[in-house]
């Protein structure tokens, strides 16, 4: 018997998972792939090569808390993500720090889509 059951193991279901069995409850996961994780799955191939087998997954948090919690599960790797713009003549590569600089300069040729 269970005391819960969990359908679809990405991000939200493994972390929901692991929480109740961490507080002892019996979990049963179901998913209708044959790994967890989701989208953020990866794996080494036979030459020990790490593919990502959804594409590349970028995770970003400004909490802490969230941080360390993730880190017991899994070893980070540094990242940062840049964006290469180009402006009437003007270019630059950018980091996420910069991209709000540049929004506020160049406000005027930005257009948000929603």
């Amino acid at each position: 018997m269970y005391d819960f059951l969990i359908v679809g193991c990405g991000f939200a279901g493994a972390v929901l998972a692991e929480r109740l069995a961490h507080d002892g409850k019996k979990i049963l996961i179901v998913d209708k792939r044959d790994h967890i994780a989701g989208n953020a799955f990866d794996f080494y191939n036979e030459d020990g090569i790490l593919i990502h087998k959804y594409g590349p997954h970028i995770f970003h948090t400004n909490s802490e808390d969230v941080f360390k919690y993730l880190g017991q599960f899994t070893d980070w790797r540094p990242y940062e993500h840049r964006v290469l713009g180009s402006i009437q003549g003007y270019s630059e590569i950018f980091t996420s720090s910069s991209l709000k600089k540049f929004s506020e300069v160049y406000e005027q040729f930005i257009q948000f889509y929603y």
